[in-house]
């Protein structure tokens, strides 16, 4: 689910989510993946079921994406299949806004020309440290990029079902904006967002940017863990995290919530900590959860 890569979940032959496949606000477009005629060794065939199969449909459709339009960059292609998918959430309504836009549809990449609105890089300061605690007041600034039809009169909204968080000037205004047009947000016109006071320690706070122009809609989510009780440490050319329980580089167990240990921007730690043998018998450690 990193940035810039296409995220493809898998779907049935009657568009509902297989149920292998995962799902989330990070997932891009559905693509089949449920009992996919496939080859298989000693010259055969057979059915296969996953997101193996779903994953290099979309990608079949990206590369004829692109042999038809050309000029296209990868993220414009990209964009063009999520545009032009195929919205099947009345079949999957316990999953709305976590399968992406829906499941791809060639036809339609191909003799549509859709609007695709994507803010990208999303950058978040405090203006002081960094270390997003309560009362502290973030600013969330970036580009908004048109990557496909010009728009006339879009709108970007803010907004969070999280109760610890308050955002203040949700709403920016881009108005018209050419084919891979961009729209800077910075600190003068940023969303800002104010961590309430009670904010419980390490909260994930989901937000989502809502993109309106005429009867364009779509919506991009991410993630923010605030009020930490960690600190991120970057000097020259080496990052780190320090933690309260003895992990460093992770405040999590599965190599998450903080910088891990770079060197020159390489990734150079997945787990890392503090031992303390605290008597001949016990030893504290906390690499790991209580469970591994």
């Amino acid at each position: 689910s990193f940035d810039l890569v296409l995220c493809v979940a898998s779907t049935t032959s009657t568009d509902a989510r297989s149920s292998f496949s995962t799902y989330g606000h990070t997932i891009d477009v559905c693509s089949p993946g449920s009992g996919i005629r496939s080859t298989v060794y000693n010259n055969s065939y057979t059915s296969m079921d996953g997101t193996s199969m779903a994953s290099p449909i979309c990608a079949g459709a990206a590369a004829i994406v692109k042999t038809f339009y050309p000029s296209y960059t990868g993220l414009q292609v990209a964009e063009q299949l999520k545009a032009t998918a195929d919205d099947i959430y009345s079949l999957n309504s316990s999953y709305k806004e976590k399968l992406g836009t829906g499941r791809i549809n060639l036809y339609r990449a191909l003799t549509e020309t859709p609007t695709s609105v994507w803010m990208r890089p999303i950058n978040i300061t405090d203006n002081n440290d960094d270390v997003y605690v309560v009362n502290d007041t973030l600013y969330i600034t970036g580009s908004i990029v048109n990557y496909l039809k010009a728009t006339t009169n879009l709108t970007a909204t803010l907004s969070s079902t999280s109760t610890n968080v308050t955002v203040l000037n949700p709403t920016l205004s881009p108005g018209a904006m050419a084919t891979l047009g961009t729209f800077a947000v910075n600190n003068t016109n940023a969303y800002k967002v104010l961590i309430k006071p009670g904010t419980p320690v390490n909260a994930l706070i989901p937000f989502k940017i809502t993109y309106t122009d005429g009867s364009y809609t779509s919506y991009q989510y991410f993630d923010l863990t605030v009020n930490v009780d960690y600190v991120n440490i970057a000097i020259n050319d080496v990052s780190s995290t320090n933690t309260s329980r003895g992990r460093i580089g992770w405040n999590n167990s599965d190599g998450t919530g903080g910088l891990g240990f770079t060197y020159k921007d390489s990734s150079l730690v997945y787990e890392s900590g503090l031992m303390i043998g605290t008597s001949s018998s016990k030893v504290s450690d906390n690499f790991r959860g209580s469970t591994s």
